[in-house]
């Protein structure tokens, strides 16, 4: 089932966890009174900057054959020939998937940036058994809690 979720990580060690949206509407504040209690329970919410945004593009070539990118979304208000390129090369990793997906980090290297957020979100897709998810800048993750174990997880413990 997709569903949406805020990322948050322990402070005192390398153990992420995500809250589902869904849990929100028991809190009278909302995402305040979540952002307020996760903080007291040392644990702070993840953001996404450009820099890491590559890496989990990245981390999709040697972490495992069946995650693939499907998709990057890029702020670049009026640059149609990025979003193009970005299309065509994840199109293109269908038959060479190091390649290409090399290809479009290479094209990304403009936005590597740790104060940047020109990456808005990445989406990846298990091709084996068709899971899908998509992580955004602001921390937020939308799919299947499957994917964040088998994927976001481990990209965000192997990382710090």
């Amino acid at each position: 089932m997709t569903n949406l979720y805020k990322i948050f990580k322990k402070l005192n060690k390398d153990e992420s966890y995500t809250y589902s949206y869904e849990q929100l509407n028991n809190k009278p504040s909302g995402y305040q009174e979540l952002i307020k209690e996760q903080k007291l329970q040392g644990s702070r919410q993840l953001l996404f900057n450009s820099e890491l945004m590559i890496e989990i593009i990245r981390w999709t070539i040697n972490f495992n054959e069946s995650i693939h990118v499907t998709d990057v979304e890029v702020d670049h208000d009026d640059d149609q020939s990025m979003e193009l390129e970005i299309y065509r090369l994840i199109q293109a990793s269908i038959n060479d998937y190091e390649k290409e997906v090399g290809n479009l980090i290479k094209i990304l290297d403009w936005c590597v940036d740790s104060n940047s957020i020109d990456i808005k979100s990445v989406s990846i897709r298990n091709i084996t058994n068709n899971d899908a998810c998509k992580i955004y800048f602001d921390g937020t993750f939308s799919g299947t809690e499957l994917l964040f174990v088998g994927f976001i997880k481990p990209f965000l413990e192997a990382n710090g």
